[in-house]
């Protein structure tokens, strides 16, 4: 009987390295959009299934294990962001420039994501939460609505009043 008890150990230990494969990626992506750094996104990736390994009990709907992941790692983030003092992380290193660009235009693209992303990030996290999912990670509507706890009427008010505000906030760039 001994020997079949490290069979379903082995395929629970698999699964959980399958799941880490499926969605660490996602994890990394929520820690840095809060954060803004990359080693801090990997320790919150890493926090993340840490936790969800130890409160794997608690999960109640198994189709919706990306949320659940999703809302761990943006719980960690938002309690290591309140540790430390915010870092606005430039735009341009999340952009992948084409190979015929010069480096004048580059730097010019690069300035002007830069004052994009400390617009973002000078938005209250209420709308830019909303915002960076939905037009960097090309999240639907339902989807943040879900996540957030929120009604899909309410996450379209979240990005108008954001889109608003960025407006107003790059309005002083163009000019």
């Amino acid at each position: 009987m001994l020997a079949e008890q490290p069979y379903p150990q082995q395929l629970a230990e698999d699964m959980f390295a399958a799941l880490v494969d499926q969605y660490s990626g996602s994890m990394r992506a929520v820690g840095y959009q809060v954060l803004g750094d990359r080693q801090m996104a990997e320790d919150v990736a890493q926090e993340t299934f840490l936790r969800a390994y130890v409160n794997r009990s608690a999960l109640d709907d198994h189709s919706n294990i990306g949320g659940w992941l999703y809302t761990i790692a943006y719980r960690i983030s938002i309690d290591n962001r309140r540790k430390r003092s915010r870092v606005l992380l430039p735009f341009s290193e999340t952009i992948h420039l084409q190979d015929d660009t010069t480096p004048e235009d580059t730097a010019i693209r690069n300035e002007a994501f830069d004052h994009l992303w400390q617009a973002v990030n000078s938005v209250d996290e209420t709308y830019r939460l909303p915002l960076i999912l939905f037009y960097k990670h090309d999240w639907p509507l339902q989807k943040i609505a879900d996540h957030l706890s929120l009604t899909v009427p309410a996450v379209k008010s979240r990005l108008h009043r954001s889109k608003k505000v960025l407006r107003a906030k790059l309005l002083h760039v163009v000019e």
